[in-house]
């Protein structure tokens, strides 16, 4: 169960990476490509090269997708699902524009690609 203080933290690391959302989602992208590389022919219509507007506008979308939430609506009964409501509330999150299925590595490349830029 997330404090409330644990909600607010949560929320305030993520309205930081918010003006930065593009490199560091566009990161993730490349670092899943490397790791997971069967995911690139869900992109295959895309140009995947670093920095590209595809991989910026994809890569932003994936951040801001993790900010959509309100900090009121975390889990208090599961603290891994960050922006899934709790079911003590009526919050109303956006869902995701991101098909998991298609998503294997994202999240190990949003982890890495915030300590790199942190460090």
């Amino acid at each position: 169960m997330l404090s409330k203080a644990e909600k607010e933290l949560i929320a305030a690391i993520w309205a930081r990476l918010t003006p930065v959302a593009d490199d560091i989602g566009s990161e993730a992208l490349l670092r899943m490509f490397t790791t997971v590389p069967g995911t690139k022919t869900y992109f295959s219509h895309l140009n995947i090269s670093p920095r590209s507007p595809h991989m910026l506008s994809h890569g932003k979308k994936i951040v801001l997708d993790g900010t959509s939430a309100d900090p009121a609506c975390l889990p208090n009964d599961n603290p891994q699902i960050i922006g899934e409501p709790s079911k003590e509330t009526s919050c109303k999150v956006r869902k995701s524009p991101v098909d998991v299925s298609q998503s294997k590595g994202i999240p190990e490349g949003l982890i890495m690609a915030i300590v790199h830029r942190a460090s």
